[in-house]
Order: structure tokens, then C-alpha cells, then sequence
């Protein structure tokens, strides 16, 4: 349905920054 798709794209979007955020921790723990 058309609110699941928003949802789904919600969380698609949120999870990507996470996982930005995590990559980018990471790589600062490594310096």
C-alpha cells in the first residue's frame, strides 16, 4: 500500500545513515 511504501522507504533511508555513521565510527576508532 501507499503508507507501507513510505514506511518502507523511511527505514531504507534511516538504515543507510546508520550504517554511514557506523562506517565512518569505525574508521575513526582504526586511526
Amino acid at each position: 500500500s501507499f503508507i507501507d511504501n513510505i514506511i518502507n522507504e523511511h527505514f531504507a533511508i534511516h538504515a543507510a545513515e546508520i550504517k554511514a555513521a557506523f562506517d565512518e565510527g569505525l574508521k575513526a576508532y582504526r586511526l
